[in-house]
This record gives structure tokens, C-alpha cells and sequence, in this order.
């Protein structure tokens, strides 16, 4: 896995205060400590949440993602950036 780059750049999240995170497995539990509401994450989502939480930029995720798997970069970008619109949208994250 890629280290941040001081150099990349672009908008950030942070996992909301509400959000209380546990790993099981090879999944990321979530729970929304106000609503009782709980998420999982499966391994790919996990990567991404675990850059959120070091404050990755998104040109950094997206970086960092593609060192990772073996995608095509339009598609991660789609997923990336679907996941991410999933997780603010829930208030599982939110802007930086």
C-alpha cells in the first residue's frame, strides 16, 4: 500500500464522530453510535475507509487503490468515488 503523498491533492473526508468502526474477519463493521443503524464493509471498501481515516486526499485513494488492485483507472475512480458518495450520503463520513 502506498504512503500519502504530500503531492496529491483533492477533497478529503473523515469517518464521522457518530461512527464507532470494528473488524471482524475480513470486513469492517460500522455502527452509527446516535442511530443504531450498522454498515459493513466489505475488503475492497475497507481499503478505501482506511485511507478516509489517515485523511487520504481522493487523488491520493484513487493512487493508492490502483497500486492495489488491478483495475482499470476510469472504473476504480467510478467505484471509489461511488462508495464514498454512499458513505457521506449515510453520514458514515463526512468532508474534511
Amino acid at each position: 500500500m502506498g504512503k500519502n503523498s504530500e503531492t496529491t491533492s483533492g477533497p478529503c473526508w473523515k469517518p464521522s464522530p457518530d461512527i464507532a468502526s470494528r473488524k471482524v474477519a475480513d470486513e469492517l463493521v460500522l455502527l452509527n453510535v446516535k442511530t443504531s443503524e450498522y454498515y459493513s464493509l466489505n475488503p475492497t471498501a475497507l481499503f478505501v475507509w482506511e485511507l478516509i481515516s489517515r485523511n487520504t486526499p481522493l487523488d491520493g485513494i484513487l493512487k493508492a487503490f490502483a497500486e492495489e488492485f488491478d483495475a482499470d483507472a476510469a472504473r476504480i475512480k467510478k467505484d471509489v468515488l461511488e462508495l464514498i458518495k454512499t458513505l457521506e450520503s449515510q453520514k458514515v463520513i463526512c468532508k474534511s
